[in-house]
């Protein structure tokens, strides 16, 4: 099995409240039978968001969560699967950055109360 070099292009939605990450790699597989999709929420472990099939080369993870509390970091992986073996996960540009996606913590405004003037 070949190796996979992965590419990731991370983007935010444009709605504040949800937020999306395009995950895009380059299959330099030739006999793979799918991809599997990991990620990880700062500091913790990493678990399968997702399967591919042969030749895909994008998810859309529309899972991640705006915290009100604290800033989010979500890192992602790729590792191509056969019937035979798994491949290693695919190398990053910068390993912590270009794999990854900061998702700010919700700032919650409260409006100011409303006044009634009375003459």
């Amino acid at each position: 099995m070949k190796y996979i070099i992965i590419a990731l292009f991370l983007i935010l939605a444009v709605n504040v409240y949800a937020v999306e990450a395009i995950i895009t790699f380059t299959d330099n597989s030739d006999n793979e039978q799918g991809f599997r999709v990991d990620r990880r929420l700062n500091s913790g472990v990493f678990i399968s968001i997702a399967t591919l099939g042969a030749n895909v080369n994008q998810l859309i993870d529309t899972t991640l969560i705006q915290s009100t509390m604290i800033d989010n970091k979500y890192c992602y992986r790729v590792s191509a699967f056969n019937a035979i073996s798994n491949s290693a996960f695919a190398n990053t540009e910068i390993p912590g950055v270009t794999d990854c996606i900061l998702i700010r913590r919700l700032i919650t405004i409260l409006n100011s109360p409303s006044f009634i003037l009375v003459k």
